[in-house]
């Protein structure tokens, strides 16, 4: 195998593993078998252009999952009322408000009190769980809330409404790299059943 060849087949390895990871499409510097001898024909000013290095591609990470909907992180506009501003009491009173509601539960998250967020939760996901065991599923996971806030609220009727809130967290990454924080985009679905506002789980 020549050092040509070799060279072909790592910048397609390389390409190829930038456009997996959502990188703009990059140009081979390594010219085809077949167009060597137009590219020594060529005049110098071609081979003048040719040797400038083209732009690095642009990689960005993305987010996307279940709870980043829109796929790439979301900075936070203008803070308003967040999870800092959310005062916690034993017991807890829950507030009737949907966005103060919404807040509320992650601030109980955020507190690692998931026992007492377990209340926020539609009457339909509580019959299949307990206060215990979901309290011990959302302490168990790697991420670690820092703040929420309320982007917006939509509402399709006076009892069904998204909640789209905005998140600060801490990821741990490894041992050698520690963690770091990300912003990112929740859309939440809340049902009011018999008057009160109910987060439904797995939206």
């Amino acid at each position: 195998m020549n050092k040509q060849f070799q060279k072909k087949l790592l910048w397609g390895a390389l390409t190829l593993a930038l456009t997996a990871c959502g990188g703009q499409n990059v140009k081979s510097d390594v010219p085809e078998a077949e167009s060597a001898p137009v590219a020594a024909a060529a005049p110098a000013e071609a081979e003048s252009q040719a040797a400038t290095p083209a732009p690095a591609p642009v990689v960005r990470d993305s987010l996307a999952s279940s709870t980043f909907p829109d796929g790439d992180p979301v900075p936070p506009g203008p803070k308003g009322h967040t999870t800092a501003e959310i005062k916690l009491k034993t017991p807890h009173e829950p507030s009737s408000d949907l966005k103060e509601r919404a807040l509320e539960r992650w601030a109980l998250l955020i507190a690692n009190r998931g026992a007492d967020a377990f209340q926020y939760l539609t009457p339909g996901y509580r019959s299949n769980k307990n206060a215990e065991q979901y309290g011990a599923e959302m302490g168990a996971r790697p991420v670690r809330w820092k703040e929420i806030g309320v982007n917006s609220v939509t509402c399709e009727d006076d009892d069904s409404c998204e909640v789209s809130l905005w998140s600060e967290s801490q990821v741990k990454l490894s041992v050698a790299m520690g963690s770091n924080s990300v912003f990112g985009g929740h859309l939440e679905k809340w049902l009011k059943i018999d008057g009160v506002w109910y987060y439904l789980p797995n939206y």
